[in-house]
C-alpha cells in the first residue's frame, strides 16, 4: 500500500511533462508559420521591385527616344532650312537672275551644282528642265524629313506597344497583328506622298510600298472609280484597314 502514493506521484509528473511538451509544440508550429508567411511577403517584395524597375527602365528608354526624336526633328527643320536657302539661291543662279559671272555664281556652279548633278539626270530623264533641279532637291529634302520623322514615330509607338505588352504576355498575339496594321497605313502614307512625285516611284526606297500595298489596291480600283485624275483607293484602304483593326482590338 505503500506504493500507491508513489506511484501517483509519478503519474502526475508524467502528465505535466506531457502538456509542457504539448504545450512547447504548440508554440512551435505558429513560430514556423510566422515565418513562412514573412518569407513568402518577403518574396513577393522583391519581385513587385523587380517588376517595378524593369518599368521604370523601360520608361526611362521611351524618354530617351522621346528625347532623340525632338533632336532628330530639330535637326531636320535647320537641314529644310539650308536647303531651302541654297536651292533658291542656285535657281536663281541657274535662271541667270543673278549674274553668271559674279563671285556667287562661280561658287554655286562649283560647288553645289555637282551635288545637284544625280537630281538633274534624273529629272532629264523624266522630261524635265534642269533649271528645275533645285526644287526637287528641296522637294526630296521635306519628304524625306517627313517619312523620317514618320518612321521615327512609328518605330516609338512599337516600342510603347512592347514596354505595356511585356507586362502580360498574353497580349504579344494582339501586338503583332497591331504591328501589322500599322505596317500596312505606313506603307500606304508613303505611297500616296510618293505619287506627288513621279520621280521618286522608282526608286528602291518607295518600291517596297507598292509591292505591299498593291495586293490590297488593285480589287479596290475595279469598284471605285477615280475622281478626275485622284485614285481615291489608297484613302479607302486607310479607312478600311482603321475599321478592322478596330473590329478585331
Amino acid at each position: 500500500m505503500a506504493m500507491l502514493p508513489q506511484l501517483g506521484s509519478i503519474g502526475h509528473s508524467c502528465a505535466a511533462d506531457t502538456q509542457a511538451a504539448t504545450h512547447s509544440r504548440s508554440s512551435v508550429r505558429p513560430a514556423h508559420g510566422a515565418t513562412a508567411n514573412a518569407a513568402t511577403q518577403q518574396g513577393e517584395q522583391i519581385l513587385r521591385f523587380a517588376q517595378d524597375d524593369g518599368y521604370l527602365s523601360r520608361m526611362s528608354v521611351l524618354a530617351g527616344y522621346d528625347s532623340f526624336v525632338g533632336v532628330v526633328r530639330i535637326g531636320l527643320f535647320y537641314l529644310a532650312a539650308a536647303t531651302a536657302a541654297v536651292c533658291v539661291v542656285d535657281w536663281a543662279v541657274r535662271t541667270r537672275r543673278i549674274n553668271p559671272f559674279g563671285g556667287i555664281a562661280r561658287f554655286f556652279r562649283a560647288r553645289i551644282d555637282p551635288l545637284m548633278l544625280p537630281v538633274e539626270r534624273r529629272i532629264v530623264r523624266s522630261g524635265g528642265l534642269p533649271a528645275n533641279a533645285p526644287w526637287w532637291a528641296l522637294a526630296t529634302v521635306v519628304v524625306g524629313g517627313i517619312l523620317l520623322i514618320s518612321l521615327l514615330g512609328f518605330v516609338g509607338g512599337l516600342l510603347r506597344q512592347v514596354a505595356f505588352g511585356l507586362q502580360d504576355p498574353r497580349g504579344i498575339p494582339m501586338l503583332l497583328l497591331s504591328w501589322a496594321f500599322s505596317f500596312l497605313k505606313l506603307a500606304l502614307l508613303v505611297r500616296v506622298i510618293s505619287s506627288w512625285f513621279p520621280a521618286l516611284q522608282h526608286s528602291k526606297w518607295i518600291r517596297w510600298s507598292f509591292v505591299t500595298t498593291e495586293w490590297m489596291l488593285a480589287p479596290l480600283r475595279r469598284v471605285i472609280p477615280m475622281i478626275g485624275m485622284i485614285d481615291i483607293t489608297p484613302i479607302v484602304a486607310y479607312f478600311l484597314i482603321n475599321i478592322v483593326q478596330g473590329v478585331l482590338m
